[in-house]
């Protein structure tokens, strides 16, 4: 998967579903993997190394956010214009 260093991109991934205190006996009898869901983040790719990337985002305060996703959660990026 190439990476665009620098550029902004929307990586599609598979994040952890929330879940509410209630839900824990519809979820007991599921495979972890049934509890991933696919997320867009959107921001610029910042970092990479072999595990994982790190994307920044800016808010309206110009504060910078960060998310890091591990590459085996990702299932595109895709650079937009």
């Amino acid at each position: 998967m190439k990476i665009p260093k620098d550029k902004i991109v929307c990586v599609t991934w598979l994040d952890a579903a929330g879940m509410q205190k209630e839900d824990k006996d519809k979820i007991k009898d599921m495979s972890p993997s049934d509890l991933l869901v696919t997320t867009n983040t959107y921001g610029i790719l910042w970092k990479s190394d072999d595990n994982a990337i790190i994307l920044l985002q800016e808010n309206s305060d110009e504060q910078v956010d960060y998310t890091v996703i591990f590459k085996a959660n990702i299932l595109s990026i895709r650079e937009l214009k």
